[in-house]
């Protein structure tokens, strides 16, 4: 009688153990929650989301693209407030992400500072045909006068 009952408190045991043990494991594994909050745009929900799910900021779309990937392309229309804040609840939390490429080798970064280029296109051009007109004007326009200003330059 003592022996069954040892049993039957050792099976109890084992399934509590097993049943946390589940509960635990399925908390550790990453879902695409936050990625798809990332690709909804709701940056509202995402610091929550990293606080009380980090592991979701080691999912991975079949590009190899992150949450964070994802972040960085945001381009217009967007609550940079919010988005910023989304940003830096991840790297707080794990800040070796945003150096893990996709599977076409690009970091985060790369579409950060793409998005960045992009929107600096327009005033870019302008700035570039300013300063070819500016260059036209002030630079020597042949070799001997361009010779002239370096001897002049030089003395």
């Amino acid at each position: 009688v003592d022996c069954e009952r040892e049993i039957r408190l050792a099976l109890l045991v084992l399934a509590l153990v097993f049943k946390n043990f589940f509960k635990i494991l399925s908390n550790m594994v990453p879902s695409p929650t936050l990625y798809r909050l990332a690709a909804n745009r709701e940056y509202e929900s995402i610091p929550e989301r990293v606080v009380t799910h980090p592991e979701d900021i080691l999912w991975t779309d079949r590009y190899g693209s992150t949450c964070l990937h994802i972040l960085c392309q945001a381009r217009t229309h967007v609550d940079s407030n919010a988005l910023l804040r989304a940003v830096k609840t991840i790297l707080k939390q794990r800040p070796d992400v945003v150096a893990w490429p996709n599977v076409a080798t690009w970091t985060p970064l790369h579409f950060a500072v793409e998005k960045r280029c992009l929107t600096m296109s327009s005033s870019t051009i302008t700035t570039t045909n300013s300063l070819r007109h500016a260059r036209r004007t002030i630079l020597p326009t042949n070799f001997q006068t361009a010779a002239t200003t370096t001897t002049r330059l030089s003395v």
